[in-house]
C-alpha cells in the first residue's frame, strides 16, 4: 500500500496482486474495500493482466497497442491496418519467397539496406 496526497485529499494506492494473494482477509472485509475504491478513497494499481482481462483483449495486444504511435492507432481503429503485423516470410521449403510489404514501414526498412538507386534501377528494368 502507498500513500499520496493531491488536492488536500488522501489517497492509498492498493495492488491488485496482494489482495489477490491475501488470504487472511474475509469477504466483508474485501466489500468494505471495494466500496472504498468505489469512493476514490483507494485507488487500484492494476497489472497488465488485470487490464487485458477488463477490456477484453490479450496482454499481447495490449503491449502492441501500448508500443503504437497515434497515427498508427488511428490506421488500427479505422480497420486500414492489423494491430500485430505478421512477420515477412521470406522462404518457403528453402526457396526465397517474393516479399510484399504491406506498410510503408516495412517498405522502407526493404529499401533502405539495398539503397534508393538500385531499387530504382530495378524498377527501370522491370517496366522495360
Amino acid at each position: 500500500m502507498a500513500t499520496s496526497s493531491e488536492n488536500g485529499k488522501c489517497c492509498v494506492t492498493v495492488s491488485v496482486r496482494s489482495l489477490i494473494n491475501n488470504h487472511s482477509l474475509t469477504k466483508s472485509q474485501r466489500a468494505f474495500i471495494g466500496k472504498r475504491v468505489k469512493l476514490g478513497e483507494f485507488e487500484l494499481e492494476l497489472t497488465d493482466k488485470i487490464i487485458a482481462q477488463a477490456v477484453g483483449c490479450s496482454v499481447s495486444y495490449l503491449h502492441a497497442a501500448m508500443k503504437c504511435s497515434e497515427g498508427a492507432a488511428e490506421l488500427i481503429n479505422d480497420g486500414l491496418r492489423p494491430l500485430i503485423l505478421r512477420p515477412m516470410q521470406t522462404t518457403v521449403n528453402g526457396k526465397p519467397v517474393v516479399v510484399v510489404p504491406e506498410t510503408d514501414d516495412q517498405l522502407t526498412a526493404l529499401v533502405h539496406p539495398v539503397g534508393c538507386e538500385r531499387v530504382w534501377d530495378a524498377i527501370q528494368r522491370a517496366m522495360a
